[in-house]
Parts: C-alpha cells; sequence; structure tokens
C-alpha cells in the first residue's frame, strides 16, 4: 500500500503538498483514509513524511509506544514538510488536520473541515480541548478554499465562524469497502455498532435501547466493531446484566464486508457527526440502517433508511425492532441504498477536488481576490450573512388552535404566503387550505398551504424545510393543557421542549435563517409574588411549564450562541369562542349557556379562587408578528396587565345569559346558586385541582407596548366573555336537538341554523308542510315560540306516537 498504484495520469492535476499531521497521529481512521485516496490518485501529490505508522501509507511498521513519541514524530515530520516547501513550489497545500502555520508565499492554502464537533459541544466533551476549535479558525481565516464534507458541515461553518459561502465548497466522501467473505468468528442474531463510542456517538443510549429490545429478544446480541469497552461501558453492561449480550471486535479491513453484511441491522445513533462513512460501507454490505434523525444523516442516506431521535432510547429500540421484524421493509431500504450509493465514491471524491483546486488556481474564487484588497478589520466585522430565505413567506407549526386561526387570517391580509405543519388539517370553514403537493394543479391564491408533520418528528421539520425556506416560522406546538401535562409529562416534554430543540438545531444545520417565534407560557413564573415581567424569576409548578423553560431557555441559547433570530413570547391566558373544551374558560362559558338553555344541570370547577390574566388570543397573535417584524430579537411578556379569578369569570358569564349567582358556603364546599331559583348551578369538585396550582398568574407587557406599540386592551374581559358566550349560543341553536320522551328516542330532528331549510327538504318526514325558519341569536322566550309553531306543523306526525310536539320539545336534549 505504500505505492501510488492507483495514480492518475492526467495532466491537469496541480502539484499538491498534503500535509502530514494526521498521518503523523493515526493509524487507521476516515480523515487519514480520504486524504490517502486523494493522494493516490494524483501523480503530482506528495506527502512529506520522513516516519509514519499510517496503515494507509504503508511507510514504517506499527512499534512500542514511548513517552513523546507522538510530539517526537510530528516534530521530525514537520521539519520534512518545511523542507520540501522550501525546495519545492506546490500549487495547493492542503491541510490534512488543523496547525499553527505561516501560510506559504506561493501556494495557495488548502483546508478540509469534517465536523464543527469541537465548538458545538465545548462546553461538554470537549470542555479541555480549546486548541482544536482555536487552530480550526485560524486555518480557514488563512485558506484560500475550504472543502466541507457535507452541506450541514458548511452551513456550521458559516454559522460559528462566519465564513462567508462563497469560500466554502461542499465535497462528498467515498468509502473503501470491497465484497469479501471472511471467516471472523461472528454471533448469530446481531446488531451492528461501528466506530467510536465515547460521549456525542451516544454509545450510552444506544445501550438503554438494547436494554429494552432484550426483554423482548433475549438472545439477541450487539456487536461493536472498534476499541475494546473502557471500564466505564463494561460496568453499565453489567448494571444492565447486558455484559453476556456486548461483544467489541477490533475488525480488520478484509472482515468488514462481512460484519456488514451478516448484521440483522446497522446503528448509529451518534447526536452529531460531520459526515457518516459507515453509513455508506452498510449500503454497500447491503446492511439496513437505523440511523439518528439528524440533517447531515439525512443528507447522505435519504429514504434509504429509517431514522429515530437519538435522545430517546424508546425510539431508537422502536426502530430497531421495525428492521428486526419486517423482511419487506429491509429489502426496499437495501434497494434504494444500492441506488443511493451511486452518488459516492472515492473517484467522484477525488474528481470534484481537483476542480476546486482548478478554480481557485484560475481566480474563480472571488472571496480570495476580495480579501487581498478589504482590509482585514472590515472582514472581521463581517459575521452576519444574508438571510437564505424567501420574503413574506411564513412557516406556523401547530396551527389548528385558536391562536393558529387567528394568527393564519392575520398572515394572509398582510399578504403573505402561508403554510402550516399539522398532524390533522384544521376544520376551519372561513380558510381555504390546499396540500403542498397540490400546488402545481390548484389556484393557490388565498389558501393555506398544509404540510402532514409533527413536532416530534425531526423528519417532517427536514421535509419542509426542503421545500420551502421562510422568512418567519411560529412555533405554537405541543400540547397546551396544564392538567393534561401532569398525567402525560414525558409527551408533554417531547411535544414542547424537545419540538422547540428539534426545529432549533434543524434551522440551525439546514442553514435556514428565519425568524423564529416560540410561543412559551407565563406559566414559567408560577406562584411569582405580584406582577410578572421580562425579569421575573421562574418558579414552573407543572411537566408543562418546566417544559415550557426547557423551550425558553433553548431559545435564547440558539439566538446568543448562532445568531438566529429567535425570540420567545411569553402569553398570559388568552381566550377565544376557538378554546377547546378541557380549558376552564370555554368549560365556564359552555355550561352557562347549556344551562340557561336547560341542556345542563351544573358546572363543577376545582378552585375557584385562581387568579388568571384573560386576554384575547385575536389581539395576542397581533403581538406575536410584531415581535418578529421587531428590529432586535427581544423576549416579551404578552399579558393585559388585569387580574379576574375564575369565580368573576363564571359570574360575567352566567349573568351575559340572564342568571345572578350568589355564592355560599367557602372552599371545597362553597356553591354557586341562582338568585331566582335558588337551584344550586356551581360546585367544586377536588378531583379538578391540580396537584401544584398557580394560585395568582397577572402580566406587565410595557416592554411590548413601548418597543412593539402593542396595545393590551383591545379588547376588555367582559367583551371577551360576551364574544365567546355569543359564539356558543350561535353553537347550540345550529345544533340538532333529539326529541325524548320517557328515555325513548324518536326520529324527529329539530334543526335550528341557516341551514334548517336545506335540511328540512331533503327530510323523509311526513311533514304536513316544511315551513321553515333561522332563529340565530334568539332569545329564549323566543326559542319557547319558535318551538310552538313547529309543534302546530308537525302535529299531523306526532299524532301517530300520540304526543304533541311542543312536549317533546320542553324535556329535549342536544344530541
Amino acid at each position: 500500500m505504500g505505492y501510488k498504484n492507483l495514480a492518475t495520469t492526467a495532466h491537469s492535476a496541480p502539484k499538491v503538498l498534503y500535509s502530514h499531521d494526521i498521518f503523523s497521529t493515526q493509524f487507521v481512521g476516515g480523515i487519514s483514509r480520504y486524504i490517502y485516496e486523494l493522494y493516490i490518485r494524483n501523480e503530482n501529490a506528495k506527502i512529506a513524511t520522513l516516519y509514519s505508522e499510517n496503515l494507509y501509507l504503508g511507510k514504517n511498521k506499527k512499534r512500542k509506544d514511548f513517552r513523546g513519541k507522538g510530539r517526537l514524530v510530528s516534530y521530525i515530520n514537520e521539519l520534512a514538510e518545511k523542507l520540501a516547501l522550501a525546495r519545492e513550489k506546490f500549487d495547493i497545500y492542503h491541510l490534512s488536520y488543523y496547525k499553527n502555520l505561516r501560510k506559504p508565499k506561493d501556494s495557495l492554502l488548502v483546508i478540509s473541515v469534517y465536523d464543527m464537533i469541537h465548538e458545538l459541544y465545548a462546553d461538554s466533551y470537549f470542555a479541555k480541548d480549546t486548541k482544536t476549535s482555536k487552530l480550526k479558525r485560524l486555518n480557514c481565516q488563512q485558506a484560500d478554499g475550504i472543502i466541507a464534507i457535507s452541506e450541514q458541515t458548511k452551513q456550521d461553518l458559516i454559522q460559528l465562524f462566519g465564513i462567508a459561502k462563497e469560500k466554502i465548497q461542499v465535497i462528498y466522501l467515498g468509502h473503501s469497502l470491497r465484497e469479501s467473505h471472511s471467516t471472523i468468528s461472528l454471533p448469530d442474531s446481531y446488531v451492528l455498532f461501528v466506530g467510536g463510542r465515547s460521549g456525542y456517538k451516544n454509545f450510552e443510549n444506544f445501550v438503554y435501547a438494547f436494554d429494552i429490545l432484550h426483554k423482548k429478544y433475549p438472545h439477541l446480541q450487539a456487536l461493536c466493531v472498534g476499541a475494546p469497552f473502557n471500564a466505564a461501558e463494561s460496568q453499565l453492561l453489567a448494571e444492565l446484566n447486558l455484559d453476556k449480550n456486548f461483544t467489541s471486535i477490533q475488525a480488520k479491513e478484509n472482515d468488514l464486508y462481512t460484519i456488514y453484511n451478516k448484521a440483522l441491522c446497522f446503528v448509529f445513533p451518534s447526536f452529531y457527526e460531520g459526515f457518516g462513512i459507515p453509513i455508506l460501507e452498510a449500503f454497500f454490505a447491503k446492511c439496513a440502517s437505523a440511523l439518528s434523525d439528524i440533517a447531515v444523516f439525512r443528507e447522505i442516506a435519504d429514504s434509504s433508511a429509517l431514522y429515530f431521535d437519538p435522545h430517546n432510547p424508546e425510539s431508537i429500540a422502536s426502530t430497531i425492532e421495525t428492521l428486526l421484524n419486517n423482511k419487506d421493509l429491509k429489502r426496499t431500504l437495501i434497494a434504494n441504498a444500492t441506488k443511493r450509493l451511486e452518488l459516492f465514491s472515492w473517484d467522484k471524491t477525488y474528481q470534484q477536488t481537483i476542480d476546486f483546486y482548478n478554480s481557485l488556481l484560475k481566480g474563480k474564487n472571488t472571496l480570495a481576490t476580495t480579501e487581498k484588497t478589504v482590509p482585514k478589520e472590515t472582514c472581521a466585522k463581517t459575521q452576519i450573512i444574508a438571510p437564505q430565505v424567501s420574503p413574506n413567506i411564513a412557516l406556523i407549526l401547530g396551527a389548528g388552535g385558536q391562536d393558529g386561526y387567528f394568527l393564519m387570517h392575520l398572515l394572509l391580509e398582510k399578504g403573505y404566503e402561508v403554510h402550516i405543519m399539522v398532524r390533522h388539517l384544521p376544520n376551519f370553514k372561513d380558510i381555504k387550505f390546499v396540500h403542498y403537493d397540490d400546488l402545481y394543479y390548484a389556484d393557490s391564491g388565498g389558501c393555506v398551504v398544509y404540510h402532514y408533520g409533527d413536532i416530534t418528528d425531526s423528519s417532517s421539520i427536514v421535509s419542509i424545510f426542503q421545500k420551502i425556506k421562510p422568512s418567519e416560522i411560529y412555533n405554537l406546538a405541543g400540547i397546551s393543557n396544564v392538567k393534561k401535562s401532569f398525567s402525560m409529562p414525558q409527551n408533554t416534554a417531547d411535544s414542547i421542549a424537545l419540538g422547540t430543540l428539534r426545529v432549533l438545531e434543524t434551522m440551525r444545520s439546514m442553514g435556514i435563517q428565519s425568524r423564529f417565534y416560540n410561543a412559551c407560557s407565563s406559566e414559567i413564573f408560577g406562584n411569582a409574588h405580584g406582577v410578572q415581567n421580562e425579569k421575573t424569576p421562574f418558579d414552573p409548578k407543572s411537566p408543562y411549564a418546566i417544559a415550557k423553560l426547557y423551550a425558553f431557555y433553548m431559545v435564547r441559547h440558539y439566538r446568543e450562541a448562532y445568531g438566529i433570530f429567535a425570540v420567545n413570547g411569553i402569553l398570559f391566558n388568552h381566550e377565544s369562542h376557538l378554546r377547546g373544551d378541557e380549558f376552564v374558560s370555554k368549560k365556564i362559558i359552555k355550561a352557562a349557556v347549556r344551562i340557561a338553555h336547560n341542556l345542563q344541570d351544573k358546572l363543577y370547577l376545582g378552585n375557584l379562587d385562581s387568579k388568571r390574566d384573560f386576554g384575547y388570543a385575536k389581539d395576542y397573535v397581533q403581538c406575536m408578528y410584531l415581535m418578529l417584524t421587531h428590529t432586535t430579537p427581544k423576549d416579551f411578556v404578552i399579558a393585559t396587565g388585569e387580574q379576574h379569578s375564575i369565580r368573576e369569570l363564571c359570574e360575567v358569564a352566567f349573568r351575559l345569559v340572564g342568571i345572578t349567582l350568589e355564592w355560599q358556603g367557602g372552599g371545597i364546599d362553597e356553591k354557586g346558586i341562582d338568585s331566582k331559583s335558588k337551584k344550586v348551578l356551581v360546585e367544586v369538585n377536588p378531583n379538578y385541582f391540580r396537584p401544584l396550582d398557580v394560585k395568582s398568574s397577572i402580566g406587565d407587557s410595557t416592554l411590548a407596548q413601548k418597543e412593539l406599540g402593542w396595545n393590551p386592551k383591545n379588547t376588555s374581559f367582559e367583551k371577551l366573555i360576551e364574544i365567546m358566550v355569543l359564539a356558543e349560543e350561535k353553537e347550540i341553536l345550529k345544533s340538532p336537538i333529539l326529541a325524548t320522551e320517557g328515555g325513548g328516542q324518536y326520529n324527529v330532528i329539530l334543526y335550528f341554523g341557516s341551514y334548517c331549510a336545506n335540511d328540512f327538504s331533503h327530510s323523509t318526514l311526513p311533514l304536513k308542510s316544511q315551513t321553515t325558519h333561522s332563529i340565530f341569536n334568539l332569545k329564549k322566550q323566543e326559542i319557547t315560540n319558535f318551538s310552538h309553531i313547529f309543534a302546530q306543523d308537525f302535529s299531523y306526525y306526532s299524532r301517530s306516537y300520540s304526543h304533541t310536539l311542543g312536549g317533546y320539545m320542553d324535556k329535549s336534549r342536544a344530541a
């Protein structure tokens, strides 16, 4: 392997010196293999090493280590390299790894960047290694051209180092696996893990996932190709009683094909990678792959693999189990992988690299010449890259609720092209929806374009970002009910906390430089004393609030660390007629209207003393929009500054339907009584108390009023309740009422609403006449009178049952 038996004879290949660095330190590995594959294909290339134990170069056999050996080898080879640069003229000086150097005068400097792991995990896995990142940044600034091995790495360079995109060329890697038939001893049934296992490689979650599978499949094995298990890994396996199910081997190159080929599946659970050569190796060996749902793996594998959430062992286990039990799916993935592999080869890598060298030599890289004429201090400040987004395109994540409804209307009115990601299409009849795939055929004017997806599924987020480049993203997704979060804490965390993180990380890794709004909640303040503003300490009291706080800090982190225009709107309670029935405001209003119409007997509530700052959702989405169109990214409290108790909400709602409540008793024995009939209409049910209830909540939106010009009191508290009551009245009047007598049901259905004429005209009942009426917004007495009109019209039909329809109406209940 020490001679260039694959070298090209093309005269167009420039003269290249590859630095010794990776060959002085790495015995075997992806980086040295990559540089070696470039080197052997170019007769005009050189690696100046006096001594190297690298397997691919085959220069020297590996000898016993001794203290200072690595530094001695690097020092000897550095001298040889400097001598080569002094004696020979090279067109390109290509760094194989990062180093402290003085840029050569006569050669263009090229550097390959493999990942940005040291920067992204600087505070965790690489807290003690600051040198690598500093040298990488220095070399990138010195270089005339930079090769990134994936689009993700390119975008990371742009975001983290402020490198101009024109300076970076993406060139994918290849693989070196060859078909062979090894006699190596292997387990009967195993899943495969290849490569390093420390830190971001996420081996620990792989073990936990395997533990889940082991309970169902006790004979399943895990084969790990790489170094022997260290003490911590061995201890973890022993604690889970998996030490007999895990095997580590240091395989030879001619064993790898068989290892991949015989595996049930290949698992790659890393939190981050710059590329992923093992994926290509698995593709070549016809081994189905289960991969982390990160942008670079989708960039490589596309639809040729299954994906899981690397932070969730259950997700990893479920994905592996899918491959274990579905042979047809595995065949499809392998067929896709074989086709996908055609995009990647060392020959393609080499040819694209030569083309990049030549473009630099011909002066095609405009940045290289521009930097010579622009003062260094000016270049240093040029950190912000023009956003790669489309103007006036908005994406709403989680648009099925009241905020999504009002936001869609607001953005459409302002001329936006509006896209939404939903699990189910919302039932908003005054909004026209069209699926993204139907845009070619449909007239999208005034429509909202919908994409099916879920914030718990990274692949759906990536897919949407690949289709559109929104200028604004509004994150309204996730569980929105505090009480429900106590019963579903994991789902709450996944949809709110990790959901927000998935979107932000996808934006960062794909270079989506949109403006991002996150719907936070006043629940993060807990039982804070007094009025709460942007400086109030946090004290979350529920799984919902804790998840919201995690998302809040993630938004702040991505804003400060990566320069993303990301903001949090800390929303206090905001209501509308579109509120779900599980929310206390809607529950009270719906009950008040139904009780007024004799359709419900009583309303049960929890803590009547609980106080909240209630606003109108339509006003609040206006503030969301103002936040994203503001000049600078900031977090704002969105609140009215007024506080009302649950008891007060009841009083206003019942008063609007003609009932005055009187309160008797206290605590769990307190009751709301109709002042006229003395009937108990409201009672306290201890089951509705939360484990940790927020007793008082009131916000101060002064900052939003001053900086955004937002008016929090467009809609008063009483006006808000009136809007909700009128809407609920309208719903009641549109609903069919089933006539009942003595518990039995008859086929007499009265439709109250604007469509009743159409309904009756198609009726199969033997109607004496077809008198129809619309009674929107009629008072209670008018509805009673209306029932007698129908009683006369239906007297013929009703007599067959020896009853009158008027009698039915008095005892009717909503269907």
